[in-house]
């Protein structure tokens, strides 16, 4: 799936990616952790829905970020597909709880299982229209109620700096998300192994597993290229810049802060504070890139992945 022309730069290949996302999906899915292994494969365009939470649901909630336990209790939880997307054909979505129970985004007992995980009212929504702005509206808050919950959302120690907010869309200082969708910054993350490498360097006694910080994309960068070894954070160099992978494109738009989401157990990942430490001491408190997608296409891991002029 090589893509070749005048001026571009092969710089990785994708080594990782999410299972079956979709254009245009009905429902929230979050498929950043899910793979299939080395038959991973990635369809995306620019209606791609997510929601940082759970796999495969959007839960609204008031407060729920300040409580540590029921965020600990959904990073446990594992969700995919129950077949391929196919265009608006979106399967299914098939959950096992952190005891090993299954359900469905079709069980019509969900809601009343996920109200008993985490000990308060939740539900699964379809996407709403970008016009429906109640749905989407953050709730109101005293300053110092905003500040706990960003506190709590990004879990900074004493001393440690809050990430730069003006990066951010200012609708997401009203929204949870943006009016339309239930990303919440932007559709697409990126990460390389060398930022993985680099930082694992600085801090061998964590465990930089590529699973923890839910990528949508894990690229491998060429020896060789401006994207090599010389560099220690890759992707950062491909801001402002277009990637090229087989059919798909992408533009890379700013660097992803990262949250108290990555220190938390998952999985078969334990849970570890000092990665964020590490990521805020080292890596000027972000991991990977936001991008967003500017032409559908079908990635596979092994594709390769070209940077564009």
């Amino acid at each position: 799936m090589a893509w070749r022309g005048v001026g571009r730069q092969l710089v990785g290949a994708a080594v990782a990616g999410a299972v079956w996302l979709t254009a245009e999906s009905a429902w929230a899915q979050e498929t950043k952790t899910l793979s299939e292994g080395n038959a991973a494969w990635l369809l995306t365009a620019t209606a791609l829905v997510l929601f940082m939470t759970m796999p495969g649901l959007a839960l609204f909630y008031g407060g729920l970020v300040r409580a540590r336990n029921v965020l600990s209790v959904l990073m446990q939880c594992v969700a995919r597909y129950r077949g391929p997307v196919a265009g608006a054909d979106v399967p299914p979505v098939d959950i096992t709880l952190p005891d090993g129970a299954l359900t469905a985004t079709d069980d019509s007992a969900l809601g009343h299982l996920l109200q008993q995980l985490i000990g308060v009212p939740a539900s699964l929504w379809p996407l709403q229209p970008a016009d429906a702005l109640d749905h989407y509206r953050r709730r109101s808050m005293s300053p110092a109620e905003a500040m706990a919950e960003v506190q709590a959302s990004f879990q900074r120690a004493p001393g440690e700096p809050l990430p730069d907010f003006s990066v951010f869309a200012p609708e997401l200082q009203r929204f949870v998300s943006m009016p339309g969708d239930y990303f919440d910054a932007l559709p697409l993350h990126l990460l390389t192994t060398t930022t993985l490498t680099t930082l694992a360097r600085l801090n061998p006694a964590a465990d930089w597993d590529e699973r923890r910080f839910r990528a949508n994309l894990v690229i491998e960068p060429v020896a060789g290229s401006d994207a090599g070894a010389a560099a220690t954070q890759p992707e950062l160099d491909w801001i402002g810049r277009a990637l090229a992978i087989g059919d798909l494109r992408l533009a890379v738009v700013m660097p992803t802060p990262r949250c108290g989401m990555t220190i938390r157990a998952q999985p078969g990942l334990a849970a570890d504070a000092s990665i964020l430490r590490t990521i805020v001491a080292h890596a000027d408190q972000n991991l990977g890139t936001y991008a967003r997608v500017t032409r559908a296409g079908e990635v596979r891991v092994g594709d390769p992945v070209y940077l564009l002029p």
